[in-house]
Parts: C-alpha cells; sequence; structure tokens
C-alpha cells in the first residue's frame, strides 16, 4: 500500500467518524503528558540538566537531517492529521488555503540523552483573503491576495499514538 494511499484511507477514517478532531491519545499518555510538562518547565528559557533538545530535522537545511525516513514518514502523518482541524478553527476565517502539510521542523526532547518525544512544527501554503477579491470557485483570484503560510506546532510521544498541539504555537498565519 502506497504511502498517499494510507494517508488517505486514515483521512477517511477519521472523516467518516464523524468530526475532525485534534490530538490523540495513546497507551501511556498520562506519562507523556507529564514528561512534556517537566520538559517545558525545565526548558522555559534555555534547557536545564536533565533535559535537552535537538534538532533532528530542519526544511531549510535539508541536507543536515537526522531522521530516519520511517520515523520522518510516521510525523508527517501526524502532521498531516493535525492540520485537518484547521478547517474547523483558522479556515473559518478570513484564509485559504492549498491543503498540502509540510513538515518543517523537528526536534527531539531529551531526559538524560532518553528520547521522550518529539516537538513538530507543520505548515500549509495559505493566502489571507479578509481583504481581496476572492471567489472560491475561482483559484485565479487569490493572486490578489496576501500569500503565506499556517503554521503550528504539536507534541509526538516516541510511539506516534499519542500527540496534542503546543498550546503555545496554535495554527497561525505567517506572510
Amino acid at each position: 500500500m502506497t504511502k498517499s494511499l494510507i494517508v488517505f484511507v486514515l483521512f477517511s477514517l477519521v472523516m467518516f467518524a464523524g468530526n475532525v478532531r485534534a490530538d490523540s491519545r495513546g497507551h501511556g499518555a498520562k506519562e507523556f503528558y507529564s514528561h512534556i510538562e517537566d520538559f517545558r518547565k525545565s526548558c522555559s528559557n534555555k534547557c536545564q540538566a536533565p533535559f535537552r533538545s535537538e534538532t533532528l530535522f530542519d526544511i531549510q537545511f535539508p541536507g543536515q537531517s537526522h531522521l530516519q525516513a520511517e520515523v520522518q514518514s510516521n510525523l508527517s502523518n501526524v502532521a498531516f492529521l493535525q492540520a485537518q482541524i484547521w478547517g474547523d478553527t483558522i479556515l473559518e476565517g478570513d484564509y485559504y488555503s492549498a491543503g498540502q502539510t509540510q513538515l518543517d521542523r523537528v526536534i527531539a526532547l531529551l531526559q538524560n540523552d532518553v528520547l521522550i518525544g518529539y516537538k513538530i512544527t507543520y505548515s500549509e501554503r495559505a493566502w489571507f483573503v479578509g481583504d481581496c477579491s476572492f471567489d472560491g470557485n475561482n483559484e485565479t483570484t487569490l493572486k490578489a491576495c496576501s500569500e503565506g503560510r499556517i503554521h503550528e506546532s504539536t507534541f509526538v510521544s516516541p510511539d506516534f499514538k499519542t500527540f496534542f498541539r503546543d498550546d503555545e504555537d496554535f495554527a497561525d498565519f505567517i506572510n
């Protein structure tokens, strides 16, 4: 089964369930939330031992990735699932999105050099349509609109089954 087919099937199952929702709680979710809270307290300015972070992937420096292909694929799938909530949040307002979620950055969150999770940042190409004559039936009218990206961050457990949006970096439009 191809990656795009798997993503489509996952998206279809989520949509079939009747509502798109962000975040997921897997086995060990309570412990993961606790680790992230401890990490955030320790790293509010600069990380204090036993915590540290390490950038594994940054789209601005693709040749410097330290991310295995399978991990990147799993995190990209989480990013895609998380971006689906935008239809009920930021895209309800004056924004239009191209709908292709891009993984922008992956940061490993470590405690005593043991991986406790990831912080991912993802985005989609988007336009502010509040001050232009955008016609939803004619995408060429986007040329008159301010272009940018909608971005957001999410914390993801090492097994990829628990993830939740970073409440300090909810979906926002940046041009």
